[in-house]
C-alpha cells in the first residue's frame, strides 16, 4: 500500500481544461443530466462578510445554476436563485428512476440546503427555465445544514432519499408519503459529511446505509434497523428508541471520512466493496463482510482532501489465463489538489490496486465537484478502444467552472 506519492504518480498526464468560466457565486457542487447529458447543474454557496461575522445565525446564500454545453462553450439558462437565495445549497443528485417522473422529458433533481431542509424540482430538458419546485421538505432544526444526500437505490422506493446533518446525524425521508415520513438517529459525535446506500441488497431485497463523519467514523446502518423507518409518519431518534448506528469504525482513517462510494465487482460476491475518500488525502478501498468485519484492500495518498468520488465507467474483462478484471474510472475532487481521474482494479478476491492516471490541476481553490458526461465531444476518438468523456470541475473560492475531455 502507497504511504505516499510514488514516481510513477509523478508522471502522471496533466490535462488542461477546452472551456472555463468564472462563475458569480461560489459552486459548492455540481452534477450533469443522464437524460440530457449536454446539461449540467451547479449548485451555490455564497460565503459573505455578513455570514463570517454573524457566528451565531443562519445567513448562508446560494442557488442552483443550469448550463447547457454546445461542445465549445457553456451557455447558462436558467438561475433558480430568486426562489432559494436564503440558503445556500450543499449537495444535488438527479433522481435515477424514470418511473416517478411525470413525463419522459423530465428529471427529478434533489437539493440539500443549509437551513436543514431538502427541496424536490421537475425540470425539462426541452423547456430548463420552466424549473418547479415539487417539494420543500424541512427534515430537521434550520440552524442544521444539510451536507449531503443519496437516493435509494431501489425502483420500488422513488421518493426515499437518505441525508447526513451537521450536527452529526442521519435522516431517511420518504416525501412519497403524506405527511412525510421523516426518520432521524444520532450517527456521528461530529458532522456527518457523507452518506451513500449499498450496492448488495440482503435476502429481503433491502439496502445497507453508510455513512462518514468528522470524527473520522465510518458508519453502518443495518437493513433490519432501515425498516423501523417506515412504521410511524414523524419518528425522531429520542422519541422512537432507534438504535444508534452500532457498527461505526473510526480506525480506518486518519482524518474525517468524506466521500463513500459503493462498488460492484463480480469478484467479491459476499463482501460489500467500499472506495472512501477523506481529509487525510487518501482513497481506499474496503471490504466489508456479512459480520461486519472491514479490512483495507488498498489505498492511496492523492495529495488533497478527497471531498468527493463519482464513477465515469466500468469495465469488465474475463481471461482463462490471468482470470477476471474489473475496472472502475473514477473521479475525485481533491480539494486544494485539483480533480484526480483514478483507475480501481479488481483482478481476484481481496486483490485491488489503485492508480492515477490522469490530474487536472488549473483550479486555484477548493475542487468540491467534479462530474463527468457522456457528450461526445470528440468526434474522432484516435484510439478505437478508448471513449471520449466530457467533464466538469468547480474551484470555490476563484468561483471557476472548467471543461476538459479525458479518454477513457
Amino acid at each position: 500500500m502507497a504511504s505516499s506519492l510514488d514516481d510513477s504518480d509523478n508522471k502522471t498526464a496533466q490535462i488542461r481544461s477546452i472551456y472555463s468560466t468564472v462563475l458569480e457565486a461560489q459552486p459548492s457542487c455540481l452534477e450533469w443530466s443522464k437524460e440530457w447529458p449536454d446539461i449540467c447543474v451547479v449548485g451555490t454557496y455564497d460565503l459573505t462578510e455578513s455570514a463570517e461575522q454573524q457566528r451565531g445565525s443562519q445567513s448562508r446564500r446560494g442557488g442552483i445554476m443550469t448550463f447547457r454545453w454546445n461542445g465549445k462553450s457553456l451557455c447558462e439558462q436558467t438561475t433558480q436563485r430568486a426562489v432559494s437565495s436564503s440558503s445556500a445549497v450543499l449537495d444535488l443528485h438527479f433522481s435515477p428512476h424514470r418511473q416517478q417522473r411525470s413525463d419522459s422529458a423530465a428529471e427529478i433533481l434533489a437539493v440539500a440546503r443549509s437551513t436543514g431542509g431538502v427541496d424536490v424540482y421537475h425540470m425539462n430538458g426541452d423547456n430548463l427555465i420552466d424549473m418547479k419546485r415539487l417539494e420543500k421538505i424541512q427534515v430537521c432544526n434550520p440552524s442544521i445544514l444539510v451536507l449531503s444526500l443519496a437516493w435509494h437505490p431501489s425502483p420500488q422506493k422513488p421518493t426515499v432519499l437518505a441525508l447526513s446533518l451537521s450536527d452529526g446525524k442521519v435522516s431517511l425521508i420518504d416525501y412519497g408519503k403524506k405527511p412525510c415520513v421523516i426518520h432521524t438517529l444520532q450517527a456521528h459525535p461530529l458532522e456527518a459529511w457523507t452518506i451513500s446506500w449499498s450496492c448488495k441488497t440482503d435476502a429481503l431485497g433491502r439496502h445497507n446505509l453508510y455513512s462518514g463523519g468528522d470524527d473520522s467514523g465510518l458508519g453502518v446502518l443495518s437493513a433490519d434497523q432501515l425498516d423501523l423507518g417506515y412504521s410511524t409518519d414523524m419518528v425522531d431518534d429520542q422519541a422512537s428508541g432507534f438504535q444508534v448506528i452500532t457498527r461505526l469504525n473510526t480506525k480506518l482513517h486518519g482524518a474525517g471520512v468524506t466521500a463513500i462510494l459503493p462498488l460492484v465487482s463480480q469478484n467479491d460476491p459476499i463482501q460489500e466493496i467500499l472506495l472512501t475518500g477523506s481529509y487525510d488525502e487518501y482513497v481506499r478501498v474496503l471490504a466489508i463482510n456479512m459480520q461486519g468485519v472491514w479490512k483495507v484492500l488498498a489505498e492511496k495518498r492523492l495529495g488533497g482532501g478527497v471531498w468527493r468520488l463519482k464513477v465515469i465507467s466500468k469495465s469488465h474483462v474475463a481471461s482463462h489465463e490471468s482470470g477476471s478484471k474489473t475496472s472502475y474510472y473514477v473521479l475525485a475532487s481533491c480539494m486544494h489538489a485539483g480533480t484526480r481521474v483514478l483507475e480501481i482494479c479488481s483482478h481476484a478476491m481481496d486483490s485491488w490496486t489503485i492508480k492515477i492516471i490522469s490530474a487536472f490541476e488549473e483550479h486555484e481553490s477548493m475542487n468540491y465537484g467534479s462530474d463527468s458526461s457522456d457528450y461526445g465531444l470528440l468526434k474522432n476518438s484516435p484510439k478505437r478502444n478508448q471513449v471520449p468523456v466530457v467533464v466538469a470541475s468547480t474551484s470555490f473560492y476563484d468561483r471557476k467552472l472548467c471543461i476538459w475531455s479525458i479518454l477513457i
